[in-house]
């Protein structure tokens, strides 16, 4: 559109530091959704990063910005890490909400190699969304996986939410970040098996 060529960019910055068993890292993201002047902004597509019940509600921000960092210690054949990150979902006019949304998460998790062949992992992750609505939701995780050949391995994930509060549509649902299926309901879990090959 002429006269708004700054509408809808994306910008972002990030760097890691590795130093010994030891690695550091943080980010920046923003993004400008759509063009700021219009009295109306289109809905963005579930592709894009509306894509549960946790923040559709505020896919008519005029921006976001999404700061994170997060840190890994390895220690052996067991490693640790952990996140923390905050986001923003700026109003304007053509918002249909009119107080800034933020979510501030934080997760942990640790990796434990038993042998070559066996790995476990389980992780926790928290997410509190505070501004226009209020809601907290909680993921803990499980993994374990096993080789069968430097090609092939055994997998097993169990995940389950939970989650509280209003989401700004209506009562907050569980989100498994990595289904991108919403629940329905406070509650979900997921389990997963399955062989991988690596071609």
């Amino acid at each position: 559109m002429a006269g708004a060529q700054a509408s809808g960019q994306t910008y972002s910055a990030a760097g890691s530091y590795t130093f010994g068993p030891t690695r550091v890292a943080a980010g920046y993201l923003h993004i400008d959704n759509g063009n700021a002047r219009a009295t109306t902004r289109p809905s963005s597509t579930t592709d894009f990063c509306f894509v549960s019940a946790v923040n559709r509600a505020y896919a008519s921000a005029k921006s976001i910005d999404t700061y994170r960092a997060g840190g890994r210690y390895t220690l052996g054949n067991v490693t640790l890490g952990g996140y923390y990150s905050q986001s923003y979902y700026n109003v304007d006019a053509a918002s249909t909400f009119r107080t800034t949304q933020r979510y501030d998460s934080y997760g942990v998790y640790a990796v434990w190699q038993i042998s070559p062949a066996l790995a476990v992992q389980t992780g926790y992750d928290d997410l509190s969304a505070s501004g226009d609505s209020a809601a907290q939701y909680h993921q803990v995780s499980a993994a374990v996986d096993y080789s069968l050949s430097k090609r092939m391995d055994l997998f097993c994930v169990v995940t389950y939410a939970h989650a509280t509060g209003y989401n700004g549509i209506g009562p907050a649902q569980a989100a498994i970040a990595t289904v991108y299926v919403d629940a329905g309901v406070s509650s979900q879990m997921y389990v997963t098996a399955g062989v991988q090959h690596k071609f």
